[in-house]
């Protein structure tokens, strides 16, 4: 069995680095997602769970709009999107090499329903943690 298909073998970039860098690599990125997921879950419940006084000053009321934080989960999505890109075109302007970029030619209609999915998906997270209590 080819012990480099498990990533216990002889890092697979081309770049001659050791596959201890690759496993803590990926360990760091994994834990790095559990927690920036975690606190995303957290913060918001928490949102869920702030009272705010509206526009009618005689009560104050819970901010539940799953659907806005699901437009607000998208928009910061769409900022690293644009800094990707951004960081893209100034290692091409500098002509330094482009190749940890991948290729960048797509069709971004590949990526439409997965996009729409992952809305659906996060509007029901949204809708159902204004129902139940945060889990992590």
């Amino acid at each position: 069995r080819d012990s480099t298909a498990v990533g216990w073998g002889p890092c697979r970039c081309g770049r001659g680095c050791s596959s201890m860098k690759e496993i803590v690599f990926n360990a760091a990125v994994a834990f790095f997602l559990v927690t920036t997921g975690t606190l995303r879950i957290l913060a918001a419940k928490w949102a869920d769970l702030s009272r705010a006084r509206g526009t009618n000053p005689t009560a104050e009321h819970y901010f539940i709009h799953p659907y806005f934080q699901t437009t607000s989960l998208f928009a910061g999505e769409m900022m690293c999107f644009f800094a990707f890109k951004i960081w893209y075109c100034y290692y091409k302007l500098q002509k330094k090499d482009t190749e940890l970029f991948g290729s960048q030619k797509f069709n971004p209609l590949l990526w439409a329903f997965p996009a729409m999915c992952n809305v659906m998906k996060s509007s029901l997270l949204f809708v159902g943690l204004t129902w139940i209590y945060a889990l992590v």
